[in-house]
């Protein structure tokens, strides 16, 4: 509950980029680790907490070991708010003393990008796994060959200006939500199982279809050819889809995530926003005064509205999640959805790319970690090496 981007994980709560976790909180990059909270680049650990860049390691705290009792009486102590934020004030501190690499990834080769694992000849792609000859690529969910620009995408080759195009696709360009046996596709939409479409929606096992309608082979590729010419005089070949299609505002999208804009700096771009709405609730609104331990939060509140003490948002805790955060021995949030998902993005590096050197070894590379960050960044070699 309340993570972003985890895999094969379970009872986890505000964790990011973290695979083969059990009961964590509060944990980023890391892997194969249970019964902790605060950790950040770890692996391997248990019964740990406010802990970096430990490797296989059990019952430590602030990256010290502890007897087993001791553990469980720090850990005892985050049930309450006020004790959780103070940990986390402190574990904010912790962190910054060990060295990151200068990209989160691993077994590649010549790329450039962050969070990419099995990837080779890639540029400025992110959170990525088998590419190979890739550029701009984002989020792909299974191998890419000779791809660039697009977004979703997996188990294809020779994609163009995509999104959520795959599984067995092929040679397919300015194309959107069309999964499964596609090949020679173009401007298309929600058109699973065909071939040889220009400009369809909606389209099951057809080929040499334009606009919906059906053609001969030579009619195909000879109206094709015209609508291309004609395209490419007004400058429109090439280009996706135009930013009025979309059927969301900027601000709830994972653009807004990621190159985050003012509702001022989006419509000067031409971007549509939604405007914030006031929501009508029926019942009480608790604005203060929670309980500061969950142990003390009665059932009876899961019937309230409360209130984001950050941006004055209304939201709920429902029956399910508050016998959760008993199960986690965790405090309820102050903050509403919305303020907690943005809080998670910002412990992300944005997609923005820095010419650095290895604090170590002075090696050069490009990174997300921009100059000004605390952290000592590492080459893949020094950052191996700290953990001997």
């Amino acid at each position: 509950m309340e993570s972003y981007r985890l895999r094969q994980c379970e009872l986890c709560y505000e964790c990011i980029d973290c695979v083969d976790c059990y009961n964590c909180a509060f944990t980023q990059d890391s892997e194969n680790c249970s019964e902790s909270t605060f950790l950040k680049n770890c692996i391997g650990c248990k019964h740990c907490l406010m802990c970096s860049n430990l490797r296989n390691k059990e019952y430590y705290v602030e990256n010290k070991p502890v007897t087993k009792e001791q553990f469980a009486q720090f850990r005892s102590l985050l049930s309450s708010y006020s004790r959780l934020q103070n940990a986390r004030e402190r574990f904010d501190k912790l962190k910054i003393e060990y060295p990151q690499k200068f990209m989160h990834g691993t077994q590649n080769e010549n790329v450039i990008g962050d969070y990419l694992t099995n990837c080779k000849n890639v540029e400025q792609c992110f959170d990525c796994s088998d590419l190979w000859d890739c550029k701009y690529a984002y989020q792909a969910f299974d191998p890419l060959k000779d791809v660039m620009d697009i977004q979703e995408c997996g188990e294809a080759e020779r994609l163009y200006e995509d999104a959520f195009v795959g599984y067995n696709a092929h040679n397919v360009l300015f194309t959107t939500h069309t999964l499964g046996q596609i090949s020679d596709i173009y401007y298309s939409s929600h058109s699973p199982y065909n071939k040889n479409l220009f400009g369809c929606i909606g389209l099951r096992h057809k080929e040499f279809c334009v606009l919906n309608k059906q053609y001969s082979k030579d009619d195909y590729e000879i109206l094709v050819a015209r609508i291309i010419e004609h395209m490419q005089k007004t400058n429109e070949w090439g280009e996706f889809f135009p930013i009025d299609f979309s059927l969301f505002p900027y601000n709830e999208t994972m653009a807004q995530d990621y190159f985050p804009l003012t509702q001022e700096e989006a419509q000067k771009q031409g971007l549509w926003w939604a405007e914030k709405e006031e929501s009508i609730y029926k019942g009480q609104i608790v604005k203060e005064g929670l309980p500061d331990d969950v142990r003390d939060f009665p059932e009876t509140l899961c019937e309230k509205i409360l209130q984001c003490k950050k941006t004055g948002r209304s939201y709920k805790i429902i029956p399910q999640e508050l016998i959760l955060y008993r199960q986690l021995n965790l405090p309820l949030p102050r903050l509403c959805f919305q303020e907690r998902h943005r809080n998670r993005m910002l412990l992300r590096n944005a997609r923005v790319f820095y010419d650095r050197t290895c604090d170590k070894c002075g090696v050069k590379f490009k990174t997300t970690y921009a100059p000004d960050r605390p952290e000592k960044i590492y080459c893949e070699s020094c950052y191996q090496t700290s953990f001997a």
